[in-house]
């Protein structure tokens, strides 16, 4: 709120300690509405960058101990903390994991966190532009994506020791544009704090 006490004299010589807060008003000025509305946004203002520098702090700091910030809308944003897969993946665990080398320039986009949609043994094919995987319709496969791994009418099984990832998200960037991803290049992702 900004409260500073001033030192003003009064008629018998004595100080008298007068409260002002930001913006130059008086004690009395609390009392008014538009002042409480006032100070409501500052505090809320100062609230969000008091919050953004924490999460930013956080996400530097968990980088290296195991967690990774989700940014992307593929993903509920939050913290999500990454580690080893200890059991057997289902559909819509979240996985983590970098690009193969065969994809050497999105490799720079860093790691992704992705929905397994595809096991091995199911069926991924691409009807009417939309990507299906066990008949589940995850959504178009854009014209103007990165990658064209599949041609309409395709179909495709998912490998022995891989995971097709997909998100139902629009614009998802997924594995119907880089393909399966090989479990051992992936780690399990639990949401930590959300929003």
């Amino acid at each position: 709120m900004g409260l500073n006490a001033e030192r003003e004299s009064t008629f018998c010589g004595r100080d008298q300690a007068r409260v002002r807060v930001s913006g130059g008003h008086d004690l009395d000025d609390l009392l008014s509405g538009d002042y409480s509305r006032s100070v409501s946004r500052e505090m809320m203002a100062r609230g969000f960058v008091i919050t953004s520098v924490l999460v930013g702090a956080m996400t530097v700091i968990g980088i290296g101990v195991g967690y990774r910030l989700n940014v992307t809308s593929s993903l509920p944003l939050g913290l999500y903390r990454i580690a080893p897969v200890t059991q057997p993946l289902w559909r819509g665990a979240l996985v983590t994991f970098t690009l193969p080398a065969t994809l050497r320039l999105h490799r720079l986009l860093g790691s992704f966190t992705k929905p397994v949609a595809g096991l091995p043994g199911d069926v991924v094919c691409v009807r009417g532009g939309h990507l299906f995987v066990e008949g589940v319709d995850y959504g178009p496969v854009l014209d103007e994506g990165p990658v064209h791994l599949f041609a309409e009418g395709t179909c495709v099984t998912v490998g022995e020791g891989e995971v097709f990832t997909a998100s139902p998200t629009p614009r998802s960037y997924d594995s119907r544009y880089y393909g399966s991803i090989p479990l051992r290049a992936l780690q399990a992702s639990t949401p930590v704090w959300t929003w």
